[in-house]
């Protein structure tokens, strides 16, 4: 079955991409490179936690890609911008899941402008075009122009560094110089798919797959059953089948060949096929991938100490209304100070404009990293500039977050729907059953949630659901505690 992983951040970012893409230069380029070559991609771990490369197609102008290794199709392409490149898709139809989108194949020459002037050719001369609802934001505003997928790169050894934002692209298999703390593992292929094992918590091996696409680390909830984590609080995964509400947890360590990494999240993946390396660890390091030799490298990045970072939260939420952000509920236990400002406009976060952003990009922005300065300047009623600092901390601070024993899921229709229940769990106490539809959250439509809003309403220790049952027409309102440490 074809798999697509679409980063929940670059569905929530899109608009600030469309507006650093505009300002690259489409000037066609001379000739193929077949010397190792290097090109620039973007990438920023809060606002667009994606490797995203620019692609000439058929000698149209470049348009912005996902690169999605997690991807075994090699290139998918959305209709708006297969009609500006006026490809004509003909033949063999596919369906690509999740999400079950309909592609139909087109023959295409795929390049990557290369930063010496020269053109850096992909593999294959396949893609399939369809609609990828998750990749556009209107009409008006298409961001992604679709995904480039492992069998574009199959033939080729590519060294992404995330520090100077380049990738490298060496013919056939290469073996990068090694660097002081690094370590090489084999890569087991399976339909195109590329896995690496791991040594978890409480002895626990398993390959995962390498995931470009994803933005998280995640493993299967049967494997995540029998660890120990140092922390588990409700997360949200998004991916082009829609978002899940499952456990995030905090392991104290993940083994990868030589390395022992410290401080990893993962999240419990309800599909056994779903356990991946994704960009957050990652990123910690510059990544070879050799697919001729079937070899991974990875080296510690020379600023490693400072991506060893967990998200945090500011205990503030973003409202957008036709003037822009504002400060919509702040936390009770933040002083009276902050508190004040519900309501003020957010003109910047952290000394960033907010212009061309959307809610979820800039609920992002300030969530941030824990231990950091959240710092916000805002507009009062009054017309007044002031400056506000938060200290975020992390979700997983403190006494382990209640688990109610629930996990929703979310599809591209916009249904939440309870997808499993814990036995025994406050949920499972309460009756609520596989294929409730969530209503509200805590008295609000999910619609009207970012997905980090979700998690933090479903972290509380005393969440209200208003639940709705196929054949039952008046909704119901069931109100689940998590017991208290020690009941």
């Amino acid at each position: 079955m074809s798999r697509v992983t679409v980063s929940a951040a670059v569905i929530m970012f899109a608009a600030a991409l469309l507006s650093s893409m505009r300002a690259r230069s489409s000037t066609p380029y001379p000739g193929i490179d077949e010397q190792p070559a290097q090109a620039h991609f973007d990438y920023d771990p809060l606002s667009l936690p994606a490797i995203v490369v620019r692609v000439r197609i058929n000698d149209h102008q470049s348009l912005p890609f996902l690169l999605d290794t997690g991807l075994n199709n090699p290139m998918l392409i959305a209709n708006w911008a297969a009609r500006r490149m006026n490809l004509a898709p003909s033949g063999h139809t596919i369906t690509v899941s999740p999400g079950n989108f309909k592609m139909t194949r087109a023959a295409v020459d795929a390049t990557i402008p290369g930063t010496s002037g020269s053109m850096i050719a992909l593999d294959s001369h396949t893609a399939y075009v369809g609609a990828l609802p998750n990749l556009e934001v209107g009409d008006d505003a298409p961001v992604l122009a679709g995904i480039i997928g492992a069998p574009m790169l199959e033939g080729s050894t590519w060294t992404f560094d995330f520090s100077t934002k380049t990738l490298t692209r060496y013919h056939g298999s290469h073996t990068p110089a090694p660097g002081d703390q690094f370590t090489t593992l084999p890569m087991r292929e399976e339909y195109h798919n590329y896995l690496v094992h791991a040594r978890l918590p409480e002895g626990v091996d398993a390959d995962l797959l390498i995931d470009t696409g994803s933005t998280s680390c995640c493993i299967a909830s049967k494997t995540a059953a029998r660890m120990h984590s140092l922390s588990v609080i409700p997360g949200i995964l998004s991916s082009a089948g829609g978002l899940e509400v499952t456990d995030e947890m905090l392991f104290p360590r993940v083994g990868l060949g030589d390395l022992t990494e410290p401080q990893v999240v993962m999240y419990s993946a309800p599909d056994p096929d779903g356990a991946c390396i994704g960009l957050d660890l990652l990123s910690r390091f510059r990544v070879t991938l050799d697919f001729p030799g079937r070899k991974l490298t990875l080296e510690r990045a020379a600023d490693y100490g400072k991506r060893l970072r967990l998200d945090g939260s500011a205990g503030i939420d973003l409202g957008l209304r036709p003037k822009g952000f504002f400060v919509d509920h702040v936390d009770n236990d933040l002083p009276e100070m902050v508190r004040s400002h519900v309501g003020d406009r957010v003109l910047e976060i952290d000394g960033r404009s907010l212009s061309g952003l959307d809610l979820a990009s800039a609920q992002s922005l300030l969530s941030g990293y824990a231990g950091t300065d959240a710092k916000l300047l805002l507009l009062t009623a009054g017309q007044q500039r002031v400056e506000v600092r938060v200290l975020r901390e992390s979700e997983f601070d403190g006494d382990p977050d209640p688990v109610v024993g629930l996990a929703l899921s979310q599809s591209t229709g916009g249904l939440l729907l309870v997808s499993s229940v814990q036995s025994g769990s406050p949920a499972d106490q309460a009756g609520i059953r596989r294929g409730d539809e969530v209503v509200a959250v805590n008295g609000v439509s999910p619609d009207r949630l970012t997905p980090p809003q979700l998690g933090r309403q479903l972290r509380s220790r005393r969440v209200s659901l208003t639940l709705a049952k196929g054949d039952d027409p008046l909704p119901r309102v069931v109100v689940l505690s998590a017991p208290l440490a020690g009941e």
